[in-house]
């Protein structure tokens, strides 16, 4: 990996120079709006708005070299051209950006340090509006490329930022006022510089002013924008011409490939990260920030080859630790492999900034042992049938209130309600014996709302509610799943339809709670005083031994863990 590409600091530097190079276009803009007063309020606040104090434009060229080197080693440093539109965009506007204002530095602030012109912007108006009107196209052009360049990579910036969604209508408004603002300034003092001009003398008091020197500033300016240009294109050149060198001579690596799970088998592209090869292949690869190692949704889980990659970078391993991504996850917009390799990506190609940066556990699909709890109403259907929709919604939410806060106070996850049935999730972020311990825990504390509402609605239901529970363990597949908003925190598996079937046979027996041995077992409690029974489980060939229990109430005391 190239040294720059993984370099915290040259990340750094190339963020910095751009907040400057924004913050002094901003400025200039505010400048320019001023002159919806007058000529003499853009002159008078130039000083403030436009860095026109000593050793300001030094921070600005400074800023400007960086971000320029920054933007030619991107070039450089890209194995592959194929990139989203919108960073396409930007590197052709941010490239485009020196040819077109070398001219106004040049008028500007060269011709002020060579020349002693003391440029005023009633000189600048009186260059774009009457001497050379295509200067002034050009400059309004620039200005908006600018803007829109800096608007740009602002948002792809702060879009990983939690509060930014908040706040970013109103910056949109900004970012269209702005400019706007901007050029109507421009036009209406330009304009009314044009009445105040309209006889020669005018004029020649404007140049005498500003102590233009005559012909020889404006052939300097020409020339060296031209020498400029050409000179800027040659680094443009060149720097295209060592990718093409860089890629013929890393052809050494023949034929590896990288796989995709689930996916396609592509030739490995000498020199290009697991991102670009993705782009390249045609291979939708999920990455909000453009593959420059801000987010994590370009992460990969790494199989065949992983011990023969280097270590993360430290922007790399900043990205990692902050997500808790396990030894098996990189970067793919950061993992330039020399070797075959196999990947599953991670995330799914649509993510978006909410996404980025959430911990790896609750995104990308992991195998784990969980406790699982089922808990369903026995005869609320026929309950519901005798009551108005009202009343069943009502009684429902508060069954529905009950079951939740028993499982949420005993560290469960509640993965859904279906009907008028509810699934937990225990072992998420703990142990199996914790995390059967507080199913059993729950399993209880549900018995006991169940009678508390039982008391509370004597005088609303003819019948009690009566809940059955079935809690099973095993491995199960963690993962988010699902489409659009239906997208959940969910788990699949055997274990999953096991316990499902569990609770229907504590309906079936009459009896509140099911648990399988694999609970009792981990929980190291022994339940030898309810009934043992094997049971026929529907996808499994072995009956399965469970423990019925005709109150969970009656689980007593379980051991403190």
């Amino acid at each position: 990996m190239p040294i720059l590409s993984g370099s915290r600091r040259f990340q750094q530097l190339r963020t910095i120079s751009g907040l400057v190079l924004f913050a002094y276009v901003l400025m200039h803009m505010l400048n320019h709006s001023l002159g919806l007063v007058s000529l003499e309020a853009m002159d008078r606040w130039r000083f403030l708005l436009s860095w026109q104090f000593a050793g300001g434009w030094i921070v600005i060229l400074a800023a400007a070299v960086v971000h320029s080197v920054h933007a030619l080693w991107s070039l450089y440093d890209r194995r592959v051209m194929r990139m989203p539109a919108w960073q396409f965009m930007q590197l052709l506007l941010g490239l485009a950006i020196p040819f077109l204002l070398i001219e106004h530095v040049l008028g500007t602030r060269a011709v002020a340090e060579l020349y002693g012109v003391q440029p005023s912007y009633a000189l600048v108006q009186l260059t774009y509006w009457r001497l050379a009107p295509h200067l002034g196209i050009l400059q309004s052009t620039v200005m908006i490329i600018s803007w829109v360049h800096g608007c740009v990579g602002l948002h792809f910036w702060l879009r990983l930022r939690p509060w930014y969604r908040s706040v970013a209508p109103g910056l949109f408004t900004l970012a269209v006022l702005v400019p706007t603002l901007a050029l109507l300034g421009f036009v209406v003092s330009g304009r009314a510089l044009l009445v105040e001009t309209a006889d020669g003398a005018a004029v020649a008091e404007i140049l005498k002013a500003a102590q233009v020197p005559g012909p020889t500033s404006t052939a300097f300016v020409g020339k060296t924008a031209l020498f400029f240009r050409y000179g800027f294109a040659g680094l443009i050149a060149a720097t295209l011409f060592a990718r093409g060198v860089r890629n013929l001579l890393s052809s050494r690596f023949g034929t590896m490939t990288l796989s995709y799970a689930d996916g396609p088998t592509v030739t490995l592209l000498p020199g290009a990260s697991i991102l670009e090869m993705s782009r390249a292949y045609g291979v939708p690869h999920a990455s909000v920030c453009g593959g420059r190692g801000r987010c994590s949704t370009c992460r990969v889980s790494v199989g065949l080859g992983r011990d023969r990659l280097p270590a993360p970078s430290s922007v790399e391993q900043r990205v990692l630790t902050r997500i808790g991504a396990a030894a098996d996850v990189r970067l793919a917009c950061m993992v330039r492999p020399k070797h075959s390799l196999t990947v599953r990506p991670l995330m799914p190609p649509a993510s978006t900034p909410e996404l980025a940066l959430r911990p790896s556990t609750h995104l990308e699909g992991q195998e784990r042992e969980i406790v699982i709890l089922f808990a369903d109403l026995r005869g609320f259907t026929s309950l519901s049938e005798a009551r108005l929709p009202y009343d069943v919604v009502f009684v429902l939410n508060r069954y529905f209130e009950a079951v939740g806060q028993a499982v949420e106070s005993n560290n469960g996850h509640i993965d859904k309600f279906i009907g008028d049935g509810m699934m937990a999730l225990f072992g998420i972020s703990d142990d199996p014996v914790r995390a059967a311990n507080d199913a059993l825990v729950t399993a209880r504390a549900i018995a006991e709302r169940i009678d508390r509402l039982n008391r509370d609605l004597e005088h609303d239901l003819p019948n009690p509610l009566r809940v059955a529970i079935g809690i099973h363990a095993g491995t199960v597949i963690l993962g988010e799943m699902g489409y659009g908003r239906a997208r959940s925190f969910t788990a699949i598996g055997d274990p999953v339809n096991t316990t499902s079937r569990l609770e229907q046979i504590a309906k079936d027996n009459e009896v509140e709670l099911v648990v399988s041995r694999e609970v009792e077992a981990r929980a190291g409690i022994d339940l030898g005083r309810h009934p043992l029974q094997f049971v026929p489980v529907r996808g499994r060939k072995a009956a399965l031994e469970v423990r019925l229990i005709r109150s969970a109430g009656a689980l007593g005391a379980l051991p403190v863990v």
